[in-house]
């Protein structure tokens, strides 16, 4: 690599052109005589063009000197992913600091109070009256998981706060467990009782249902008789006369 110093009269052509900037001795080294200050620039001959054009674009050759230098590594290409993992935690950094001043936090809540009246007004959020039943349903799975992580984080917040106790000799009783995770028994208990009225109601639900569908089979068997005739037959008639003749001896013995 042939690195110039160079005295640059078009600091555009220097940031565009010449690459990196490298701090040179001041001092020749063959006449030791004092240069003047100059900016010097580090600049690859091969990969530029002539010593014409590097005239023509402003810069005045000074001196050249050979640097035996490696080429620096090649900067590591980072995928969508990842820069978009770094601009997520940069965002959450800067939300704890303006969480950690309070007149800075009021403000951001004013400011996404009034994004979220105005998202409302265009018709971009929808309240819970507004959805469908099957967005409600969406809504709510997604705030009970929500509600169940924040549970669970509790209740490990519960266990890593609790008070240490001394370790006890062997000649002591040892004290009675300390009920440290009331938060979260109170929580499952919770949860299993909203199972259990859950599994009820879809049971009900699946019993009208199958009522329901036995009840439309039937009707739809009723409107296909009365829509298709009867076909006559010598057997049909045979069997309409059958029991025709059953019907008529059944009610004259009912008579005697």
């Amino acid at each position: 690599m042939l690195i110039l110093r160079v005295k640059i009269k078009t600091k555009r052509w220097c940031a565009k052109v010449c690459g990196a900037r490298i701090q040179l001795p001041r001092f020749d080294s063959q006449s030791g005589v004092k240069l003047p200050i100059e900016e010097h620039v580090a600049v690859d001959e091969l990969a530029r063009g002539g010593w014409e054009s590097r005239r023509s674009l402003g810069a005045e050759v000074l001196t050249e000197c050979s640097l035996s230098s490696e080429k620096m590594p090649p900067r590591k290409k980072t995928t969508r992913e990842e820069r978009l993992e770094r601009k997520r935690i940069a965002e959450r950094l800067r939300y704890q600091r303006i969480k950690n001043d309070k007149d800075k936090y009021a403000q951001q809540k004013i400011k996404e109070r009034e994004k979220y009246e105005k998202k409302k007004e265009k018709g971009v959020i929808k309240t819970v009256q507004q959805m469908t039943p099957r967005e409600q349903r969406k809504l709510r799975k997604v705030w009970r998981e929500k509600a169940k992580i924040r549970r669970r984080r509790l209740a490990l917040q519960d266990i890593s706060n609790a008070p240490e106790t001394p370790p006890c000799s062997d000649s002591e009783d040892p004290p009675p467990p300390q009920n440290i995770n009331r938060r979260a028994q109170a929580a499952q208990q919770k949860s299993i009782r909203a199972r259990k009225a859950r599994n009820l109601i879809i049971r009900k639900q699946e019993a009208e249902i199958s009522q329901l569908k036995s009840a439309v089979q039937r009707y739809k068997k009723q409107i296909q008789r009365i829509k298709k005739p009867p076909i006559s037959t010598p057997n049909t008639k045979v069997n309409s006369l059958n029991s025709r003749r059953q019907r008529n001896y059944k009610e004259e013995t009912a008579f005697q």
